[in-house]
């Protein structure tokens, strides 16, 4: 090969050496310039989450959603759950249940706990979708693989019931504590609730009381009316109708509708009470319109008989154990 000709191959790979390079140098900065911008939408996102959360807690729930969805736009995980709670609850807009949902699988798909345990609630209720207790129970599952202790809890009442789920009250009794164990009034109403029935141990109404005594302490309204029940009726406790009626009267105050059911029952035959039949009909009204049915038959007898003065069993239909308690959203 000539002088020439190697100057010539030399030369050739020189510039091809130098294009590669330049074709490298451009797609490192290319990368660099994608990854500054994805970096600065992430804390536009961000920012714009926060503004949205400061708006959501000063009730300026229109501002909030806006910004939420500016947020959620930009694929914040975060922003996308929290919209759908804004869309769940009709907090700036209209309810729409299946727009919620749509926002929570955006944020489940990302890994976001708080949405799957939504979409379990949607699919275990029929809001927004068609009910299915397998569908709300693999949500619930996920849930608490990214530990989200009330979907523990929600799963726990699945495989005490069996729905959707093969009944296990050996592994229903398993996430009740561990859901407990964080912090969960309602697991630990449902663990008297286990203990009360003999679900999965010996039945002990002592323990159970032990357990609604304190989720009832921590505010659990269905803990405070199982617990009402002890008390009446003299199980695992000293039989104390002062304490019941107070644990009724806590439960009534939050809306629970057992514990207005047995409250009514109580005025309405005077059962260790005066006898008031204008708050005993209060009482079955409101469980009524919570859709609670023994409520809807005391009212038919109340009304049928207003001056009923017969005894207490014999009148009126009344709860006489525990029930399980979900986390709602």
């Amino acid at each position: 090969m000539t002088l020439f000709r190697k100057m010539c191959a030399v030369v050739a790979l020189s510039l091809c050496a130098a294009n590669v390079f330049c074709a490298s140098g451009n797609e490192s900065e290319r990368d660099s310039r994608r990854l500054e911008k994805e970096s600065k939408k992430a804390a536009e996102a961000e920012n714009n989450l926060n503004l949205a959360r400061e708006a959501y807690f000063s009730k300026d729930y229109s501002t909030a959603l806006k910004l939420f969805k500016k947020s959620a736009k930009s694929n914040n995980p975060d922003a996308q759950y929290e919209l759908g709670c804004m869309y769940f609850l009709g907090l700036g807009t209209s309810v729409n249940y299946s727009t919620a949902q749509s926002w929570f699988k955006k944020a489940a798909a990302q890994g976001n706990g708080q949405a799957q345990f939504s979409l379990g609630i949607m699919a275990e209720t029929g809001l927004g979708t068609k009910k299915d207790f397998s569908e709300a129970a693999a949500w619930y599952e996920l849930a608490s693989r990214d530990g989200v202790y009330e979907a523990e809890n929600n799963l726990g009442v699945f495989y005490a019931l069996g729905n959707g789920v093969p009944q296990d009250y050996s592994y229903s009794i398993r996430l009740f504590m561990s859901a407990r164990d964080h912090g969960s009034s309602e697991a630990a109403c449902n663990l008297g609730y286990m203990y009360e029935t003999g679900r999965g141990v010996p039945k002990d109404y002592s323990t159970a009381a032990q357990w609604y005594e304190e989720g009832a302490a921590a505010g659990n309204a269905e803990a405070q009316c199982n617990l009402a029940i002890l008390y009446e009726n003299g199980l695992g406790v000293s039989q104390d109708y002062n304490r019941a009626l107070d644990l009724y009267q806590k439960a009534a105050n939050q809306e629970n509708a057992r514990a207005l059911v047995n409250l009514g029952a109580i005025y309405a035959s005077g059962r260790f009470v005066t006898r008031d039949l204008n708050y005993a009909l209060q009482c079955f009204n409101k469980a009524a319109s919570l859709g609670d049915s023994l409520a809807s038959s005391n009212l038919a007898k109340i009304k049928g008989k207003p001056s009923y003065s017969g005894g207490y069993s014999a009148a009126y239909s009344w709860y006489r154990c525990g029930n399980l308690c979900s986390v709602k959203l």
